[in-house]
């Protein structure tokens, strides 16, 4: 049963931004927090409509798929929309309890190619700063491949943080100019038009309990987002891999949007994707060693912009969870974290101490599988010493981080927080979040239809 529909109207270009509203049927207004989707270009971008609706209907998507609703666009590109068509069967065999019956209605489609191009400027890759885009671009710079970052898709809406990523166009802008490469920062709003924790929370059942962004977001924001830019520019374009090669699912079990089988699908006018880099990120990390050491190259993995330094080629905190993962994968592999990107001293190797053991107690989030990893790799002889990190890391690989506990009343309140009415739920999960209960993004329901999907301890196991 089809709840509903939803339409994308007025999409223009004003001075390099582009517009979009999103109009739905009564009762998927709920859904909607912001109808008004913009994104920002660096450079001119062709007024061609049809080519201007992708990331728009691209971003309501998800939306569509879970609640069986259609979709209404004046023009959209042909290939475009038969690559959908191509994704929803895809997820359809992903997600068995959610509908994909979701037809999308262009009242013109059009066929686009991408038009003249610089042949040796025809790739692009989303790029981060991360080791996965990191690894990519290394792994590709003989293809000179344009780098394209977005301000306001990691949680953080744009103009937040605007001192912080002044701070990070500067560096990878001067990176990028050393490379000879071109780098376009894109500035968007589109984590703020869908309401994503009440669609998580009022379709948890179809999605198994996975985030909507890690079930179905990833691919289709990040991709089609760039379409307005491909346009005469590139025709070839790279999205890292995130996971490892043999579990095609994410450690809790669940399916995961961006893989191989659903990004290669995606595509529009010319324009093919590819799905780079397969292997698991500690390999990448050893690959990119030279770089990292001694071409003064500056990751960036941090989502706490507000902790972040805005001073100094170091845009990560150096405290979150994230930035300990990544200072624990350098160090492993005998690399410096303060030479690309972090500040680290004795005190760093406190605070990990400090979090891996209430980890270890049940008190954080459960370590992830990068950890383990990274313990198997640390070399009997240690030799070096990076502020104190000879003594962390032979501390840190006597650990049995398999014994780690998880709070076994997870499962409670997580179900509780998907009984109650959203209104009455999202208070309770503000009130999660300061108890520190953990209950997104887990998952002991596999899906039904894939036995090739991976239980957490198999999946484990690939990384020993």
């Amino acid at each position: 049963m089809k709840m509903g529909e939803i339409e994308i109207r007025n999409s223009e270009l004003v001075d390099g931004k582009l517009n979009s509203h999103v109009s739905t049927s009564r009762g998927l207004s709920k859904y909607i927090r912001n109808p008004s989707f913009f994104a920002l270009y660096d450079v001119d971008i062709v007024p061609n409509r049809s080519i201007l609706n992708i990331p728009a209907v691209a971003m309501v998507l998800p939306l569509a798929w879970l609640t069986g609703s259609d979709i209404y666009v004046d023009e959209l590109d042909s290939t475009f929309k038969a690559s959908m068509d191509e994704l929803k069967a895809e997820y359809r065999e992903m997600y068995t309890e959610a509908p994909f019956t979701t037809e999308i209605n262009a009242d013109h489609l059009v066929e686009n190619v991408i038009g003249r191009l610089d042949p040796s400027k025809r790739t692009a890759m989303l790029f981060s700063g991360g080791v996965d885009s990191t690894y990519s671009l290394i792994s590709n710079l003989d293809l000179k491949p344009r780098l394209i970052m977005y301000w306001g898709i990691e949680r953080h809406p744009y103009p937040t943080d605007s001192e912080y990523w002044e701070n990070v166009i500067r560096i990878y802008s001067e990176f990028a100019n050393d490379k000879g490469l071109v780098y376009h920062p894109v500035k968007t709003n589109i984590l703020e038009v869908l309401h994503e924790k009440r669609i998580g929370h009022d379709f948890h059942e179809q999605l198994y309990n996975g985030s909507l962004w890690r079930a179905l977001q990833h691919s289709l924001y990040m991709l089609p987002l760039t379409a307005p830019l491909s346009m005469g520019r590139f025709d070839r374009l790279l999205i890292a891999s995130s996971h490892h090669p043999k579990a095609n699912v994410v450690l809790s079990g669940r399916p995961t949007a961006s893989g191989r089988e659903t990004d290669e699908k995606i595509a529009w006018a010319s324009l093919r994707v590819k799905h780079d880099g397969y292997i698991h990120k500690f390999e990448k990390t050893k690959a990119i060693k030279y770089y990292l050491q001694d071409d003064d190259l500056t990751l960036r993995v941090c989502l706490e912009h507000a902790r972040a330094h805005t001073d100094s080629n170091k845009p990560n905190c150096s405290s979150c969870e994230k930035c300990f993962r990544t200072i624990i994968l350098l160090l492993a592999n005998r690399i410096d974290p303060n030479i690309c990107g972090f500040k680290v001293d004795s005190g760093t190797y406190s605070k990990i101490r400090h979090f891996i053991r209430r980890a270890l107690e049940g008190k954080e989030k459960k370590l992830s599988s990068s950890y383990i990893y990274s313990q198997k790799m640390i070399p009997d002889n240690i030799e070096d010493d990076f502020q104190g990190s000879k003594k962390f890391l032979e501390w840190f690989k006597e650990l049995d981080l398999r014994s780690a506990s998880s709070d076994k009343n997870v499962g409670f309140y997580r179900d509780l927080y998907n009984k109650l009415p959203f209104s009455i739920a999202k208070f309770l999960d503000k009130f999660y979040t300061i108890r520190g209960i953990h209950i997104h993004g887990i998952n002991p329901v596999l899906p039904k239809n894939r036995k090739q999907w991976k239980t957490t301890k198999e999946v484990q196991k690939l990384y020993v």
